[in-house]
């Protein structure tokens, strides 16, 4: 089952107190029960920022969604479920990165990338 994708834009300010635009998409991608959890249940999701602010998807998640990370000691705003996964950590991780560089997904610069790829295998792999 499909599900929907969500979506939050909200602004987020730097550490020069300066407002940033921010957003990121995310939809869940399955719940499982769990004892320590605030409701009984731990969703994982999977989140995709547009932007790339500091904190970003621990912030819009915490305050955009009012549903902070597993583990997050900054955001979480709620200390008694902060405790509960204390000793395990932030529950944030990536399984793939991709970025969309100005330059080399142009079509003169894939030719480049390739060629450079082409050269030395090893080092571009």
């Amino acid at each position: 089952k499909d599900v929907m994708w969500q979506h939050i834009d909200m602004p987020l300010v730097d550490n020069d107190k300066r407002e940033q635009s921010a957003v990121t998409v995310w939809r869940p991608i399955r719940t499982v029960d769990c004892p320590k959890a605030k409701d009984g249940k731990l969703t994982l999701v999977e989140l995709k920022p547009k932007s790339g602010r500091y904190h970003q998807l621990r912030k819009h998640m915490a305050w955009g969604c009012s549903r902070p990370l597993v583990g997050d000691r900054s955001y979480s705003g709620n200390v008694e479920m902060r405790h509960q996964f204390l000793d395990e950590g932030l529950y944030l991780c990536s399984n793939a990165i991709s970025l969309k560089h100005p330059y080399y997904n142009t079509e003169v610069g894939r030719l480049e990338w390739d060629a450079l790829e082409e050269a030395d295998p090893r080092k571009y792999a």
